[in-house]
């Protein structure tokens, strides 16, 4: 067998592992494999390894029943947990003084709570949200006719 061949092959073996059915769970329920979800009163998230449930101890252990069936069945519906950054992560933010958007790098704890709803993974979105609450205040004014 040609090299080019077997460099196929891979390639094919690859796409074939990515389209398994963890792959396509993400795909179903619009998830990133570790972005956590809430489901029944629990906390999961969807990994390489499969379904993961937070335990009472905060350790993640692999589900061996299921349950991710159940999930893609709709039988459980899943609620999706907003986004917010983690500890020294960059995150972007609207801003109504200087410019539309700021970049924040901040140790995220309890004294910024107020601010989770504003953080944004990207600056795109950042700008989305400046536009839709400048929008907002403008209908609240009267500004916008309705």
């Amino acid at each position: 067998m040609k090299s080019s061949e077997k460099k196929r092959q891979g390639v094919a073996l690859t796409v074939q592992k990515k389209r398994g059915m963890k792959w396509m769970a993400t795909r179903i329920l619009n998830l990133a494999f570790g972005e956590e979800f809430f489901c029944n009163g629990n906390r999961y998230r969807l990994t390489e390894r499969g379904l993961a449930i937070l335990d009472d101890n905060n350790n993640w252990n692999i589900l061996q029943d299921n349950t991710l069936m159940q999930i893609l069945s709709g039988k459980f519906p899943i609620k999706k947990i907003p986004w917010q950054p983690k500890a020294g992560e960059e995150y972007w933010m609207p801003s109504f003084v200087h410019n539309k958007v700021s970049t924040h790098f901040m140790q995220w704890d309890s004294r910024y709570e107020r601010n989770k709803a504003l953080a944004c993974r990207t600056e795109e979105e950042a700008v989305k949200l400046h536009d839709w609450i400048i929008e907002q205040v403008k209908r609240y004014r009267g500004f916008v006719e309705e």
